[in-house]
């Protein structure tokens, strides 16, 4: 008897809640070899649901390539928005229309006010935070070539910022992630990335005028990866910092000079972006091995926050050998849920066949990682993570988060 080769469309397959290996397997030609159960069918089933268990991923005989879900929802169809700040009291929105100037919205990205200059001789900026009733931006200047920070009282939707400053000048080969700029109701944070001449430094300010180090000049180090103040423990702060052999500090008073103490002292646990739930913090993984993180308050032991690291997964819908940049070090922990989202990004030491971008979940401490979007080639899907107005933002997209 002649039997048919098989052909190949979408199926998905899932092992626990570790998500979405992709393959292409006709649903006619399964619903024959289901009916049919003779050997040469089953087999066929069978390797293809092997082939997607391996996330081996095949063409139809047409050579159609089946749709791939996306979840993620992009801030404009017409120019590039990337998220640069967010704050939760007064629902806004900090976005970048990228070099061309700022944007905000009140309403959580539903709409924006017009389009605002940047700082002068700034051409974009990694974070903008919002500080005792001002509008703190930072970015390189093209004119000194340093990190400079600015500050402008907020203006109605129509209406220019004013800005002032500079209010602070980071130091030379310095440059600024946004997850270095941080603050709680007393201060705000500015830390440095890059590789500053003679070591990294934290800087404090009460007024956003007068500046202290309090962290630093730090030789053994080459520079901060992130500041977080927690909002379980006030005067508690958080910093990870990079490629010194240290990987987490803590202060409990308010990063005051000489106050912080190192919790974790092993490069394993190396991390970049923190965030924090009532039961832990939540460090979002730098090593090309792990997902996240998680520390507990009590005993400052961190563990491994899912067996899963989320490059293994071959990315849905993507050509075979395609694999995900290799570091999620921009995540967040969904305080509200315990759930955890991450993305994938940095390239910076090769090897990621490529260079894929994805946006991912765990449910919860210890769960497997899902693919909550599979994300694509170089589509800005790999910045600071944050968390408001029911919604999950990274570079110049957003997922509705699940409740």
């Amino acid at each position: 008897m002649h039997h048919p080769a098989p052909t190949c469309a979408t199926i998905v397959v899932q092992r626990g809640d570790l998500v979405e290996k992709v393959a292409w397997v006709s649903m006619v030609q399964i619903r024959r070899n289901l009916e049919a159960k003779g050997a040469l069918g089953m087999v066929a089933l069978l390797v293809c649901v092997l082939m997607a268990s391996l996330g081996i991923a095949m063409k139809s005989p047409g050579g159609a390539v089946a749709a791939v879900e996306h979840t993620a929802h992009k801030l404009s169809d017409q120019s590039m928005y990337l998220v640069r700040g967010l704050d939760r009291p007064t629902h806004r929105l900090f976005v970048e229309d990228y070099r061309q100037g700022l944007l905000i919205s009140d309403d959580w990205g539903r709409s924006f006010s017009e389009e605002k200059e940047f700082p002068p001789g700034i051409r974009s900026v990694s974070k903008v935070i919002l500080f005792r009733g001002w509008i703190y931006a930072a970015g390189r200047s093209t004119q000194t070539g340093r990190v400079e920070v600015y500050r402008a009282r907020p203006a109605a939707a129509d209406q220019p910022l004013h800005w002032q400053g500079p209010k602070l000048v980071l130091g030379r080969g310095a440059t600024a992630l946004g997850t270095d700029i941080a603050a709680d109701g007393r201060f705000l944070y500015v830390g440095e990335y890059g590789d500053p001449k003679r070591g990294p430094r934290v800087y404090r300010s009460a007024n956003g005028r007068d500046w202290t180090t309090v962290f630093g000049r730090a030789r053994h180090l080459r520079h901060i990866h992130g500041i977080a103040t927690d909002p379980y423990r006030p005067g508690h702060v958080w910093m990870t910092v990079g490629d010194g052999g240290e990987a987490l500090y803590r202060s409990k008073r308010h990063g005051a000079r000489g106050t912080w103490k190192v919790v974790l002292s092993s490069s394993h646990w190396q991390s970049v972006q923190i965030s924090f739930a009532r039961r832990g913090v939540f460090l979002a993984a730098d090593n090309h091995s792990d997902t996240f993180f998680v520390v507990n308050r009590r005993t400052l032991r961190a563990r491994v926050g899912t067996p899963d690291y989320f490059a293994d997964i071959h990315p849905p819908g993507s050509p075979r050998g395609t694999r995900y940049l290799p570091n999620a070090f921009f995540g967040s922990v969904d305080p509200g849920t315990g759930a955890y989202y991450a993305v994938a990004n940095d390239d910076s030491e090769g090897g990621a066949t490529g260079g894929w971008q994805g946006f991912f979940k765990v449910p919860r401490v210890g769960a497997r990682v899902r693919v909550v979007d599979p994300g694509g080639r170089g589509i800005s899907m790999n910045g600071e993570v944050f968390i408001g107005g029911g919604r999950i933002w990274s570079g110049q997209w957003y997922i509705e988060a699940a409740r």
